[in-house]
Protein backbone atom coordinates (compact mmCIF):
# COMPACT_ATOMS: atom_id res chain seq x y z
CA UNK A 1 0.00 0.00 0.00
CA UNK A 2 1.20 3.50 -0.80
CA UNK A 3 0.79 5.73 2.25
CA UNK A 4 2.32 8.81 0.63
CA UNK A 5 -0.99 10.64 0.18
CA UNK A 6 -2.32 9.68 3.63
CA UNK A 7 0.90 10.74 5.36
CA UNK A 8 0.94 14.09 3.57
CA UNK A 9 -2.76 14.68 4.32
CA UNK A 10 -2.22 13.98 8.02
CA UNK A 11 0.35 16.78 8.37
CA UNK A 12 -0.58 20.31 9.36
CA UNK A 13 1.09 23.36 7.89
CA UNK A 14 4.69 23.53 9.17
CA UNK A 15 4.47 19.83 10.12
CA UNK A 16 7.42 17.47 10.50
CA UNK A 17 7.66 14.20 8.63
CA UNK A 18 10.33 11.81 9.94
CA UNK A 19 11.01 9.14 7.35
CA UNK A 20 12.76 5.97 8.57
CA UNK A 21 13.35 3.59 5.69
CA UNK A 22 11.57 2.87 2.44
CA UNK A 23 9.56 -0.34 2.42
CA UNK A 24 8.15 0.31 -1.07
CA UNK A 25 11.31 1.66 -2.65
CA UNK A 26 12.46 5.22 -3.16
CA UNK A 27 10.44 6.25 -6.22
CA UNK A 28 7.52 8.65 -5.98
CA UNK A 29 4.51 6.93 -7.60
CA UNK A 30 3.47 8.24 -11.00
CA UNK A 31 0.06 9.25 -9.59
CA UNK A 32 1.83 11.75 -7.27
CA UNK A 33 3.53 14.17 -9.70
CA UNK A 34 2.77 17.16 -7.46
CA UNK A 35 4.28 15.63 -4.31
CA UNK A 36 7.06 18.21 -3.91
CA UNK A 37 4.65 21.07 -4.64
CA UNK A 38 2.35 19.78 -1.89
CA UNK A 39 5.30 19.59 0.53
CA UNK A 40 6.19 23.19 -0.30
CA UNK A 41 2.61 24.42 -0.01
CA UNK A 42 2.33 23.06 3.53
CA UNK A 43 5.94 24.03 4.42
CA UNK A 44 6.60 20.45 5.55
CA UNK A 45 9.95 19.66 7.14
CA UNK A 46 11.00 16.26 5.75
CA UNK A 47 13.59 14.50 7.92
CA UNK A 48 14.84 11.32 6.24
CA UNK A 49 17.00 8.96 8.26
CA UNK A 50 17.89 5.35 8.85
CA UNK A 51 19.15 3.57 11.93
CA UNK A 52 20.81 0.71 10.04
CA UNK A 53 24.01 2.62 9.26
CA UNK A 54 24.15 4.40 12.64
CA UNK A 55 26.61 3.42 15.34
CA UNK A 56 25.66 1.53 18.49
CA UNK A 57 26.47 4.68 20.46
CA UNK A 58 23.97 6.72 18.43
CA UNK A 59 21.26 4.10 18.99
CA UNK A 60 22.06 4.02 22.73
CA UNK A 61 21.70 7.82 22.84
CA UNK A 62 18.24 7.61 21.26
CA UNK A 63 17.21 4.99 23.81
CA UNK A 64 18.56 7.10 26.70
CA UNK A 65 16.58 10.11 25.49
CA UNK A 66 13.42 8.02 25.19
CA UNK A 67 13.91 6.70 28.73
CA UNK A 68 14.43 10.24 30.06
CA UNK A 69 11.48 11.74 28.17
CA UNK A 70 8.44 12.11 30.45
CA UNK A 71 6.20 10.97 27.60
CA UNK A 72 8.53 8.29 26.15
CA UNK A 73 8.76 5.11 28.20
CA UNK A 74 5.90 5.93 30.59
CA UNK A 75 3.55 6.09 27.60
CA UNK A 76 4.87 2.77 26.34
CA UNK A 77 4.60 1.14 29.78
CA UNK A 78 1.05 2.42 30.27
CA UNK A 79 -0.05 1.20 26.85
CA UNK A 80 -0.76 4.69 25.49
CA UNK A 81 1.85 3.98 22.79
CA UNK A 82 1.81 0.46 21.38
CA UNK A 83 3.60 -1.44 18.68
CA UNK A 84 1.23 -2.91 16.13
CA UNK A 85 2.21 -6.49 15.29
CA UNK A 86 0.73 -7.74 12.04
CA UNK A 87 2.03 -11.31 12.10
CA UNK A 88 4.52 -13.52 13.94
CA UNK A 89 6.45 -16.33 12.26
CA UNK A 90 8.58 -19.07 13.79
CA UNK A 91 12.26 -18.78 12.91
CA UNK A 92 11.89 -21.91 10.78
CA UNK A 93 9.39 -19.95 8.65
CA UNK A 94 11.84 -17.17 7.78
CA UNK A 95 11.33 -17.64 4.02
CA UNK A 96 7.55 -17.39 4.38
CA UNK A 97 8.02 -14.29 6.53
CA UNK A 98 10.22 -12.72 3.88
CA UNK A 99 7.68 -13.51 1.14
CA UNK A 100 4.95 -11.98 3.32
CA UNK A 101 7.05 -8.84 3.85
CA UNK A 102 7.68 -8.52 0.11
CA UNK A 103 3.92 -8.39 -0.51
CA UNK A 104 3.97 -5.08 1.40
CA UNK A 105 0.42 -5.54 2.66
CA UNK A 106 1.14 -5.72 6.37
CA UNK A 107 -0.28 -3.11 8.73
CA UNK A 108 2.25 -3.54 11.49
CA UNK A 109 5.49 -5.25 12.40
CA UNK A 110 6.35 -8.70 11.14
CA UNK A 111 8.13 -10.67 13.86
CA UNK A 112 10.32 -13.75 13.88
CA UNK A 113 9.97 -15.76 17.08
CA UNK A 114 13.33 -16.98 18.35
CA UNK A 115 13.31 -19.85 20.80
CA UNK A 116 16.31 -21.50 22.37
Amino acid sequence: TNYLQENLKSLNIDGRWVLYGLMSGGAIPSDEPAFLARLLAKRILLLPSTLRSRSAEYKEEILSRLEADPVGFPAIRSGDITVVVDKTFAMEEVLAAHRYMNQNENTGKILLAVTS
